[in-house]
């Protein structure tokens, strides 16, 4: 029996209400990955992966701004700056208790639904963020937590988690584990009879892409994604994105 209800992407409609709670996307940007540090900083054509994420996510509908959380250590420094340069609403919190840090940002942007979005991701599809909100839109009275991550059929890089500010608030008080403090949702997803999940999945098991910043073979992808597409069509899709790794021979798995 699953744990959690599950909406096909492509049967989700986008004509509920326009008016919604307060909501932003909040980016958890700390650059002290253990794949490859500092790397949405690095930069293709003169502007760093985060740059790209941003701009990706400013075609999201229906959203009050966005958000870009990152640690107080030094290392993040560089991610505060560009977040200062660009005018971005940004949040700086504990390195290892993530958690704390998500929700002490939510908090003080006082919202009642976050998106969440990670920094590792510069070729997230707008669209899909879209249809994640509809979607919680559509069952708000039904679920408290809403992602692709529970039954992956998404590419890697292309993470959606949409949560209500209460849920958030009780992971931080009853998740005591420092391992389980040290990301932002597992709390959540681990206990089904606590939490209405929701999952978005799509019938095409696309899964074995990998378009997230944590391996040296998915950013040369990513970079190629970039330098091809953007160009063309700022806003492409992710389905834009397979059809082009497909005519290039690059494949899942």
């Amino acid at each position: 029996m699953e744990k959690f209800k599950a909406f096909d992407v492509a049967q989700i409609a986008t004509n509920c209400p326009l008016a919604f709670y307060p909501c932003m996307i909040v980016v958890e940007a700390s650059r002290q990955s253990k794949e490859l540090p500092n790397e949405c900083m690095k930069e293709v054509n003169g502007r760093p992966f985060l740059a790209y994420l941003i701009e990706r996510l400013r075609y999201v509908q229906h959203i009050e701004g966005i958000v870009v959380t990152t640690s107080t250590n030094a290392f993040d420094d560089e991610v505060a700056s560009f977040c200062e340069k660009h005018s971005l609403h940004s949040f700086r919190g504990s390195e290892d208790d993530v958690l704390q840090r998500f929700y002490s940002a939510a908090e003080t942007f006082d919202l009642e639904v976050i998106v969440k979005i990670n920094a590792d991701s510069p070729l997230i599809d707008p669209k899909l963020i879209d249809k994640a909100l509809f979607c919680m839109r559509s069952h708000y009275d039904e679920l408290d937590y809403l992602s692709n991550i529970l039954k992956p059929t998404f590419p890697k890089g292309m993470e959606v988690e949409i949560f209500r500010f209460e849920v958030l608030k009780k992971a931080l008080f009853c998740a005591k584990d420092a391992r389980a403090r040290k990301e932002v949702t597992p709390f959540i997803t681990a206990h089904p009879k606590e939490f209405r999940l929701g999952s978005i999945f799509q019938k095409e098991d696309e899964s074995g892409y990998h378009l997230a910043l944590t391996s040296q073979e998915a950013v040369q992808i990513i970079k190629k994604v970039i330098q091809e597409l953007y160009p063309i069509k700022p806003e492409f899709t992710l389905q834009d994105v397979i059809h082009f790794l497909s005519a290039s021979g690059v494949h899942a798995g």
